[in-house]
């Protein structure tokens, strides 16, 4: 699960979410657990600009960020 992150600054988005009680809709991905809403941002972001999803919410999953996905 993606716990890797570039050096790179994350860019910010209106995509993010950060309550614990954010539950995925029907048929959005569950794409990675993270350590840090940073890395976790950072790799929603990078799908985003290489079309591989249209949005993303950076849930906080209890100790680790949770990225889901549109599709």
């Amino acid at each position: 699960m993606g716990t890797a992150q570039a050096s790179a600054a994350p860019a910010q988005t209106p995509h993010q979410a950060t309550r614990a009680d954010v539950a995925a809709p029907p048929g959005w991905v569950l794409r990675g657990k993270y350590w840090t809403r940073g890395g976790c941002t950072e790799a929603g972001q990078e799908g985003v600009q290489r079309h591989h999803w249209d949005e993303f919410p950076c849930a906080n999953g209890n100790m680790r960020w949770i990225l889901w996905t549109n599709r």
